[in-house]
């Protein structure tokens, strides 16, 4: 890296890209880490809590496919179709595939 820093001639974009590459990683695990938590949630009957960690992982990443279709089965569990299948929806259009 200190070879790439000496010979870019705009520090500004090199910083950039190291700010996208460092929170852009860290944004996409803190998606996945929530949408995890969700999980394990959702596996103990927690539906509530399981959504409440869902809904943080699609804040973190909207495109996050995974994360409405762990929350459409949230809703599902709770006797909430109306919502379940816009989530179902949602992760569908996202290109999710169970």
């Amino acid at each position: 890296m200190p070879s790439l820093i000496r010979t870019c001639r705009k520090p500004a974009v090199l910083l950039g890209l190291c700010l996208l590459l460092t929170f852009g990683m860290t944004a996409c695990n803190a998606a996945i880490d929530a949408n995890n938590r969700g999980d394990l949630h959702y596996d103990l009957g927690q539906y509530e809590r399981a959504i409440q960690d869902y809904d943080e992982a699609i804040r973190i990443d909207s495109q996050y496919g995974h994360a409405y279709h762990a929350r459409g089965h949230a809703y599902e569990a709770m006797g909430k179709p109306a919502e379940a299948a816009r989530d179902f929806a949602k992760a569908n259009e996202l290109g999710y595939v169970e």
